[in-house]
């Protein structure tokens, strides 16, 4: 397809989805050469990333169609949006471009999906299937019939005197000449030794023969050997694009971000594509033959079998399930995955799995339900907590000396409206939208601002280690380190050291750490969630505001267990924020 043709084809499919690949199916860049039209875009996926999971086979079939044929059109569903059929569209341009194009357009027409028609004049004239030619125990050839000149284009004159070997391709050699020596040796009688050789034509192509090669015992104690040829090239033509198929839908398959996973009726795994070690940290191999329900958490265990069951009672059946499992580190992640009941087919004789995380997607949902949560205890419970805390104030005055019974229950009241408000705070701090202001400030006049409002309680020290000068938003850090520094004091009841540094070698850096008693190292992963506490009156969100407020700053935040004891926060700038 020259330039303007193809120009002309791109201009038809305005705002599709364009993709470029090489001829194994990895996705490559899409050359500058290409102009696509206006309102099209290029999506760097690979198309089984794209699709539903029933339409791999269509997406591979129409692939190793466009490679033969030049062009290709399927009808396909998108992950996206499965109940609305798409149009798929393959077209070789590696001549032109070095890369095949794909496009994936809506379907406005019912020739949308009708495939290209071969030109029946492009059909290369149909030659002779079987010949025979014979030999001498040298392999010189003595005679050719008609039917093997015919197959191979040459003349009986052109091939008569010649040895076999000149005529086969040379990465044969070893194979016919082992054929041929073992057979001139054998004794047992006409009995034909077969095997499978690339012929060379004489128009320069090759045909695939399986050559039947019987010796014949002559008079005079010399042999001849009588060869017949069937053209097989069709045949292992249809086994070598087998194989490219099946190298082709390994590289989609080991390409894929999604996880793509055979198990058996037991739920053991059979296989797992690459994805799976990347997104869980687990070496397939080693896994293979586990029963994959060990892995579920096992709040979801029980459902997840049953639905699994539910899967295997019916064949070609596509379940949809959603489950929390544990990666090699301990975390655990949500996973939606759609299973396919193949049992029915020997080739797969299993259920595939194709499984992708969606923990961030849930947490992004997560997020957004809190964000609604705190609009409304911002403007539904603010004034309600203040007219109760006034109210209690009020009702202190008009009371005057109490009982101690009567002021323990009015403690009591005020520690449970303040928890409130202070829920209410977090909530709003924790949901607010806001742009940092940078600007150098010295960390330890930083600090010495927070203690002023944060002052440590009896028994506990504060140390400053720091003379650097940072460039963060001041409003912000201030804070991040207090709700640091309170989280400190409360790990330390009994007295202990808070520590506080500030780094800029080789990165901006500041660390927090207290003398307490640490924190169990399998609930690291999830200190940092929203609600998540291990304290009887904590929100759950100092730390997850800490996290957000940092990472509206472009730094990150990490908690560990300190070498000598107590709980240590790292907050790490670019490198670019240094001062």
């Amino acid at each position: 397809m020259n330039d303007a043709s193809l120009a002309t084809w791109l201009e038809e499919h305005p705002a599709a989805i364009f993709g470029a690949c090489d001829d194994k199916g990895a996705v490559v860049e899409m050359p500058a050469t290409i102009v696509l039209p206006p309102g099209s875009h290029i999506d760097g996926r690979s198309t089984l990333e794209l699709v539903i999971a029933e339409d791999y086979r269509t997406v591979i079939d129409a692939f190793v169609a466009a490679l033969t044929e030049g062009f290709s059109s399927a009808t396909i569903h998108m992950a996206s949006d499965p109940d609305t059929a798409v149009g798929l569209r393959y077209l070789d341009l590696r001549a032109e471009h070095g890369v095949i194009l794909r496009v994936v357009m809506a379907i406005d027409r019912e020739d949308d999906a009708t495939p290209r028609e071969i030109d029946p004049a492009a059909l290369s004239p149909r030659r002779p299937r079987i010949g025979s030619m014979t030999k001498d125990e040298n392999a010189v050839i003595i005679s050719v019939d008609i039917a093997a000149s015919l197959m191979l284009g040459w003349s009986e004159e052109e091939m008569v005197g010649h040895s076999n070997l000149e005529f086969i391709h040379p990465d044969d050699y070893l194979k016919a000449i082992d054929n041929w020596m073992a057979r001139l040796g054998d004794d047992e009688g006409p009995v034909a030794h077969t095997v499978r050789l690339r012929y060379r034509c004489k128009d320069g192509t090759w045909l695939w023969l399986e050559t039947s090669n019987q010796f014949q015992s002559q008079s005079d104690g010399t042999k001849l050997a009588v060869a017949q040829l069937v053209n097989v090239s069709e045949e292992m033509e249809a086994v070598e694009l087998l194989r490219e198929s099946r190298e082709r839908f390994h590289t989609l398959v080991s390409s894929s971000s999604d996880v793509i996973a055979l198990v058996n009726d037991k739920g053991e795994l059979l296989y797992a594509n690459p994805a799976g070690e990347q997104m869980f940290g687990y070496d397939a191999s080693e896994e293979i033959g586990r029963s994959l329900l060990e892995l579920i958490h096992p709040g979801d265990r029980e459902a997840t079998a049953a639905a699994f069951s539910m899967t295997l009672g019916t064949p070609g059946v596509h379940s949809h399930y959603i489950f929390r499992i544990r990666g090699s580190t301990g975390e655990w992640r949500t996973i939606e995955a759609i299973a396919t009941n193949c049992t029915d087919d020997p080739a797969v004789a299993g259920v595939v799995l194709n499984a992708r995380d969606i923990t961030e997607r849930k947490r992004t949902e997560r997020l957004s339900a809190l964000g609604e949560l705190a609009t409304v205890v911002g403007h539904e419970l603010r004034n309600p907590l203040g007219a109760a805390i006034n109210g209690l104030f009020l009702a202190r005055g008009e009371l005057g000396q109490i009982s101690d019974e009567a002021e323990r229950y009015l403690s009591g009241v005020e520690r449970a409206v303040n928890r409130a408000v202070r829920l209410s705070e977090d909530l709003t701090a924790y949901m607010r939208e806001r742009e940092p202001d940078f600007s150098d400030v010295d960390f330890a006049d930083l600090v010495a601002d927070v203690l002023q409002t944060t002052p440590p309680p009896e028994g506990v020290e504060v140390h400053i280690d720091s003379s650097e000068r940072i460039k963060v938003d001041p409003c912000l850090m201030t804070q991040v380190l207090t709700n640091l520094i309170t989280n400190a004091y409360q790990a330390m009841p009994d007295g202990g050291i808070v520590s506080l540094a500030a780094t800029c070698d080789p990165t901006p850096r500041i660390t927090v750490q207290d003398s307490g008693s640490g924190f169990d190292s399998d609930l690291a992963h999830r200190l940092f969630d929203p609600f998540f506490t291990t304290k009887i009156e904590g929100t759950g969100l100092g730390l997850a505001i800490v996290q957000r407020l940092v990472e509206v700053q472009g730094a990150s935040v990490s908690i560990e267990n300190a070498a000598g004891g107590g709980a240590k926060l790292s907050i790490a700038f670019p490198r670019t924020r240094g001062s």
